[in-house]
């Protein structure tokens, strides 16, 4: 599930960086629908699998170890960093809502978003 919150985004905006001739109107109706899955997920995320009365983290991902160069990656939540995810989400979300297709500059503007 955080595998897929981490690479929803980037999927989405590559997919809008490689359509060509988007117009700005569909690259933000791209970007929020992008932003609106990523929040249903988490909020799914936050009210049926994750734990509040649990502390420490939860939902841990182990993605990869690379034993010679010395690391692992990973993925995991606490209480803290699914409130902050959740803020994040909807702060973006309101982002695209607010900025007008055509003062926004473009297809890139959404695709960094």
């Amino acid at each position: 599930m955080l595998t897929f919150l981490l690479l929803l985004p980037f999927c989405g905006a590559a997919g809008l960086a490689l359509l060509p001739g988007v117009s700005q109107t569909a690259a933000r109706r791209t970007a929020l629908s992008v932003l609106v899955a990523q929040f249903i997920t988490l909020m799914y995320l936050a009210t049926t699998i994750f734990d509040f009365t649990k502390g420490g983290l939860q939902l841990a991902v182990e993605l990869g170890s690379f034993s010679e160069l010395g690391f692992k990656f990973g993925l995991a939540v606490d209480g803290l960093s699914i409130v902050m995810l959740l803020l994040t989400s909807v702060v973006f979300c309101i982002a695209v809502l607010a900025s007008r297709p055509e003062q926004a500059g473009g297809k890139s503007f959404y695709c960094f978003m």
